[in-house]
């Protein structure tokens, strides 16, 4: 696959503003910006940007003032991906993606500082931005590599493995509870949460591996040349998934909040572990059905996905296919069971609701 930097022949660099209205100096020379343009002590535009990101509205618009040029933000989506066009002071148009960072000298970082990914187009229209914003490998919040690079990627470890004749896994990491930090305390210390669980997962991560972010609060390991043989890959995969539970048991400090997150882990080995096709689809699927086994054990800890996993989901479908109908063809009755008090006299009955299918037969409640 192509790079897309190579594609559109874009050069890139970081822009980072702080809170006080301070940058960094590196990315004047990767933009050519006058320096009169660059923003150093008006905090007004700062506030205005950080206030538009926590609302993530996408019909909101921000006026920013760099010297005597104004761009104007525009929003797309909730990931804080916002396309600046320049309005007549240079000819680049910007392409920017906002993610909040850590600041290492004070803990009230939560969205006051913001990292920001600043990409100078040269011939393209605006477009072709939105073209590449579409293709980019980048997840832009946590800035890991997205499910598209993931897909890629997966599937060449897969040929990598039966080329060279070894073993790797891939691991599928779900935050336990997630949506409680979203609904307790808004997306905006949710996505930040994401991003530092991103920050542990990369730094701690075996050389040679890759960690994906694929959608919300959903991170996936392909672990690379794990062993020669499948116990020998297993047991590494095993060491690598109680590290990953091990270095996300530690609070997550977020501004006022201290957070405790647990992953509930599918593992999949490949290229045969689980009996199965090991094309790159298979092999997610089979991590992903894991890693369910995984949370309905307790959460916190991780399975290895075993062929019978995809028969108990199998017939777990079926069953609810069948419950959507028994209502409506009256296969429910009731029955009484009787409660007894020591002296052994009936004192009251407990009703229960048994479900007998003509097809499936009688449905434990289990």
């Amino acid at each position: 696959m192509r790079d897309v930097h190579d594609e559109l022949k874009l050069k890139s660099c970081h822009l980072v503003i702080f809170s006080d209205g301070r940058d960094n100096e590196h990315y004047e020379s990767c933009v050519s910006l006058p320096d009169d343009a660059l923003l150093k002590n008006n905090q007004q535009p700062v506030d205005d940007l950080v206030n538009h990101f926590k609302e993530f509205n996408e019909s909101m618009h921000v006026s920013i003032l760099l010297g005597e040029s104004e761009l104007l933000c525009m929003a797309f989506g909730s990931q804080g991906v916002f396309i600046l066009e320049n309005s007549n002071s240079f000819p680049e148009s910007l392409a920017v993606t906002l993610t909040p960072v850590i600041s290492k000298l004070s803990k009230q970082y939560a969205l006051l500082e913001q990292r920001s990914e600043l990409i100078r187009q040269e011939v393209l229209n605006k477009d072709t931005q939105l073209t590449y914003e579409l293709q980019a490998k980048r997840d832009p919040l946590t800035n890991l590599p997205n499910r598209r690079e993931f897909r890629y990627s997966l599937s060449k470890e897969i040929s990598n493995t039966q080329r060279y004749d070894y073993y790797g896994a891939l691991m599928y990491i779900d935050l336990d509870n997630f949506k409680n930090v979203n609904d307790s305390l808004g997306h905006s210390i949710g996505d930040i949460l994401l991003t530092l669980v991103a920050q542990r997962l990369t730094e701690h991560a075996r050389g040679g591996d890759s960690v994906f972010r694929i959608g919300g609060d959903e991170f996936v390991y392909i672990l690379s040349n794990i062993g020669a043989t499948i116990d020998e890959a297993i047991h590494t995969a095993k060491i690598v998934a109680n590290r990953v539970i091990e270095i996300l048991a530690q609070p997550i400090e977020i501004g006022e909040y201290s957070l405790h997150v647990t992953p509930s882990i599918g593992i999949a080995m490949f290229p045969d572990g689980g009996g199965e096709s090991s094309d790159s689809e298979n092999i997610l699927r089979q991590a992903d059905t894991a890693m369910y086994r995984a949370k309905q054990q307790g959460r916190n800890g991780y399975e290895f996905f075993d062929p019978e996993m995809h028969v108990e989901a199998s017939k777990r479908l079926i069953i609810e296919d069948y419950l959507r109908k028994a209502l409506k063809n009256s296969e429910f009755s009731l029955v009484y069971q009787p409660i007894v008090n020591t002296d052994e006299q009936i004192i009251g009955a407990e009703t229960l609701v048994r479900w007998n299918s003509p097809t499936l037969g009688q449905i434990s409640p289990e």
